[in-house]
């Protein structure tokens, strides 16, 4: 086919160029018969041999007159008889006719226009929880997100075709859909997490001065942000598997990885609040986002204290009731303002 299109374009332009060609002139006249049906109706020409075409078509619209018009004298003479009528329908016919040529090869010959694909505008999505929201959320490539309380992905429409790249602010869990050709990247105000399939929990609220990456089930990779362009290099990332737990200090620079008990990793998702060996102040920071309030400590060793601790989230009393058992301190509210300090032996 390729083959046929190529040697009836050479003997096309061979007969438009004034040479002699059986065949080139035998496709002119094919193409004049019947252009829409013909398998090289889509043939490109360049505007010089447009032109030449045009005048082989204006000859042969000449000729065609001549010839009807010649007829249509004859037919006058013979038949002069004949209503005037009759004789303007005939001259139209072949006016229509004659035209009608000049149309479709005006529109066969003209040289395609260059097709205008436009580009796909790619757009951001966000999912944004208000105070005491969580969000479960199925990305496109049906990799699911459960989003905690005042938290923000992004990602846009080029995810899961291009890219798997998203960013986060707060607290999600991620259960990554397998796909070796496109690392699910999540980036955070502090750290960037690289897998390729997996379920973990990622903690980077930007006023923390902690961000944490649990891994739950499979393998990470984190680095930090500003390595993000060079995280395919080993020497730039740090590999994680399950049940370990990585915490970046931004402020003393210092990433340190450690094991944990996950199956309580995605306990938040139930409702429920889950701390393991957890200093009192990171405590109070989630408390302070589940239920709107300002927690302060009397002073910093109570900030330090260091607390296991589980509880169904339910009402403020109850949640401050039982840290309070726990921890043996005490504690004064304020009306949004709640303050511990050391239990007082009565």
């Amino acid at each position: 086919m390729k083959n046929n299109y190529r040697y009836n374009r050479q003997s096309l332009l061979q007969f438009l160029s004034g040479k002699k060609n059986n065949r080139g002139e035998e496709i002119f006249e094919f193409w004049l018969e019947k252009a829409k049906t013909h398998p090289d109706y889509d043939l490109i020409i360049s505007p010089n041999e447009k032109k030449i075409l045009k005048s082989k078509l204006k000859s042969k619209i000449d000729q065609t007159i001549d010839k009807d018009t010649s007829t249509t004298r004859i037919e006058i003479a013979r038949h002069s008889y004949r209503s005037s009528g009759f004789i303007l329908l005939k001259v139209a016919a072949v006016l229509i006719l004659v035209f009608g040529i000049i149309f479709i090869y005006s529109r066969q010959f003209e040289l395609p226009a260059e097709e205008i694909v436009e580009a796909p505008v790619i757009e951001d999505r966000m999912w944004s929880n208000p105070l005491g929201k969580l969000s479960k959320i199925t990305l496109p490539d049906q990799s699911v997100v459960w989003l905690n309380t005042l938290s923000t992905i992004e990602y846009n429409t080029n995810f899961g075709i291009e890219h798997r790249n998203i960013k986060l602010k707060g607290e999600a869990f991620f259960d990554v859909k397998h796909d070796p050709s496109k690392p699910f990247i999540i980036q955070t105000p502090r750290l960037v997490t690289k897998v390729l399939g997996t379920s973990f929990n990622v903690k980077a609220y930007p006023d923390d001065l902690h961000e944490e990456i649990t891994v739950e089930s499979g393998k990470v990779e984190i680095a930090k942000s500003e390595a993000i362009d060079t995280l395919r290099q080993t020497d730039h990332f740090l590999r994680l598997s399950a049940s370990e737990i990585a915490r970046y200090n931004s402020s003393e620079n210092y990433l340190q990885v450690s094991r944990i008990d996950v199956s309580n990793v995605r306990s938040w998702i139930n409702g429920n609040i889950y701390f393991q060996n957890t200093e009192m102040w990171e405590i109070a920071r989630t408390i302070e986002r589940m239920y709107d309030v300002k927690i302060n400590f009397a002073n910093t060793s109570l900030k330090k204290q260091k607390v296991t601790f589980k509880q169904k989230a339910e009402s403020l009393k109850i949640t401050l009731d039982a840290l309070s058992y726990i921890t043996g301190m005490e504690y004064v509210k304020n009306d949004n303002e709640i303050t511990f300090k050391k239990k007082i032996n009565s």
